[in-house]
C-alpha cells in the first residue's frame, strides 16, 4: 500500500530552495564564470534582486583568478557613488585570498619506516620527490638524544642561509615531545619569521607534534621593524632576551637564528648573542665549515653539524614571497582605521620625517610586546590623525606605536 505523503511532514528528501528568475540567471552567469555576461545582467537587470549581486559577487571571487575585477566591476556599476569602500573591500578580499592559498603552499615529509602503500592527492601546482634512506644526518639524531638526556635547557641555533636550522628546531621539538615534555621556540629571524610576520622575533610553545614551525601556539611577539639586523643589533637582542625571560618555567627554550653569519659585523653580532643569551649548548649547521669563526675561542659548549643535502634551497624571489605570505596573515581582517597621536607614545620622531606612507607599524602593548601590525597609510601632522591599514582595533592594552623602515603594499608585496 502506498502511504500518501501528508501535508506539513518532513519526507527526509531535501528540497530546493524557491528561487527568482532573475536570481537564478545570475547564479547560473556565476557558475559559467563568465564576465562579461555578468556585467550585462546588472546593467539589464531590475531593481528586485540587485541587493543579492554584490553578496554573489564577492564570494564569487575565492573560484575566478579575476575575482577582483568581477566585484569591482559590480560593485562600481551597481553604486559608483561608493568606490572608496568598493577598492577598499577589494584589496580586502584580495588579501583574504591570497593568504588562503598561501595557507596550503607548503614542503612535508613522509617517512616510511616499513614497506607501505598510500594514495597521494596533488593540487594542480604540487610536486613530490622519494628520498632514499634517511633526509636526517645520524649525528644530528645522535645529538638531539645526549641534549634530552642531559637536560640542555636552553639551546641556540646558528647557521648560514638554507642549512637546515628550522628543520632542526623542529626535529628537536617533536623529539622532547615524545617524553611527554613541551618546549619553546624563540624565533630570532626577522627575515624570514616563522612565527610571526616578518620585521618581528616570536615566542611560541610546542604542546604537540607540529609539521613546521608556524604551528607553534603563539605566545608573545616582539616587533623590530627591520628585516635584517644589520642596523639594528641591540634591538634584536633586546627582544631576544625580553622572551627568553617569560619562560623561567619552560624547561627546554630553542632559539633559532637568522643567517647572517659571513662578515665581520656578523660575526660580532652572533658573538654577543652567545655572551649575552649564556646558552646550554650551541649546535653549529654549516655546509663548509662556515661558522668556525664564530665560534672561534667560545667557552660555551657547542656542536658542529653538517647540513642536510635535502634541504630545500631558496632564492630570493622566494623569500620575497615567504614574506608577502607572512604580511598577509597579520593583516587578515584589516581595514582603513584612524588614530590619533595621542592615543599612543610616539617612538619615532615624526616632525623630523616626511615619508611614512606604506610603512609597516608595530602596535605594542604595556609589556612592550607586538599586538599586531599594520600599515601606514596617512599621516596628517597638523590634525595629529593617522589612517593605518590594519587589523587591531583602539583598546586600553595598547600603549605605543612604532614604525618600521619597509612599505608594503595592502597585499603585503614589498616596495
Amino acid at each position: 500500500m502506498v502511504r500518501k505523503k501528508e501535508k506539513g511532514k518532513r519526507t527526509g528528501k531535501k528540497t530546493k530552495k524557491n528561487i527568482a528568475p532573475e536570481e537564478r540567471t545570475l547564479q547560473e552567469i556565476m557558475n559559467n564564470q563568465d564576465i562579461d555576461q555578468l556585467i550585462e545582467y546588472i546593467r539589464c537587470c531590475t531593481p528586485g534582486p540587485r541587493h543579492n549581486i554584490l553578496d554573489l559577487s564577492s564570494s564569487f571571487l575565492e573560484k575566478h583568478e579575476k575575482g577582483v575585477e568581477i566585484f569591482l566591476k559590480t560593485a562600481l556599476t551597481l553604486e559608483p557613488n561608493n568606490a572608496e569602500h568598493h577598492y577598499n573591500y577589494a584589496l580586502y578580499l584580495e588579501t583574504q585570498h591570497a593568504y588562503k592559498k598561501a595557507q596550503n603552499e607548503f614542503e612535508t615529509a613522509i617517512k616510511l619506516d616499513e614497506d607501505s602503500s598510500f594514495f597521494l592527492k596533488l593540487g594542480p601546482s604540487s610536486s613530490y620527490r622519494i628520498i632514499q634512506g634517511d633526509p636526517f644526518p645520524i649525528l644530528w639524531k645522535k645529538v638531539i638524544n645526549e641534549i634530552i638526556e642531559q637536560g640542555r635547557k636552553k639551546i641556540l641555533i646558528l647557521g648560514g642561509i638554507d642549512t637546515g636550522k628550522s628543520t632542526f628546531c623542529l626535529l628537536l621539538a617533536n623529539s622532547i615531545l615524545k617524553f611527554g615534555i613541551q618546549s619553546a621556540i624563540i624565533d630570532a629571524d626577522i627575515g624570514q619569521s616563522d612565527l610571526g610576520p616578518p620585521t618581528t622575533l616570536g615566542l611560541g610553545l610546542v604542546n604537540e607534534y607540529i609539521k613546521n614551525l608556524s604551528s607553534a601556539s603563539i605566545i608573545n611577539l616582539f616587533f623590530v621593524g627591520h628585516i635584517t639586523p644589520y642596523k639594528v643589533t641591540n634591538k634584536v637582542i633586546l627582544g631576544i632576551k625580553m622572551l627568553c625571560n617569560c619562560l623561567k618555567l619552560h624547561p627546554f627554550t630553542i632559539i633559532n637564528t637568522d643567517g647572517w653569519i659571513k662578515d665581520n659585523e656578523a660575526i660580532a653580532y652572533k658573538k654577543r648573542i652567545i655572551d649575552e643569551l649564556s646558552p646550554d649548548l650551541i649546535i653549529g649547521i654549516s655546509e663548509r665549515n662556515e661558522i668556525a669563526n664564530i665560534l672561534e675561542n667560545c667557552k660555551k659548549n657547542f656542536v658542529l653539524l653538517d647540513s642536510s643535502k635535502y634541504i630545500k634551497k631558496r632564492n630570493q624571489t622566494e623569500r620575497r614571497k615567504l614574506r608577502e605570505y607572512g604580511y598577509r596573515k597579520f593583516l587578515e581582517n584589516a581595514k582603513l582605521r584612524l588614530f590619533y597621536f595621542n592615543e599612543f607614545e610616539m617612538t619615532e620622531r615624526i616632525n623630523e620625517f616626511d615619508d611614512f606612507k606604506d610603512n609597516i607599524v608595530g602596535f605594542i602593548d604595556r609589556k612592550n610586546f607586538l599586538q599586531g601590525i599594520g600599515i601606514m597609510k596617512d599621516l596628517n601632522k597638523d590634525k595629529k590623525i593617522m589612517k593605518i591599514f590594519t587589523s587591531i582595533k583602539k583598546n586600553e592594552e595598547l600603549r605605543k606605536l612604532e614604525i618600521g623602515n619597509i612599505k608594503i603594499s595592502n597585499s603585503g608585496r614589498e616596495f
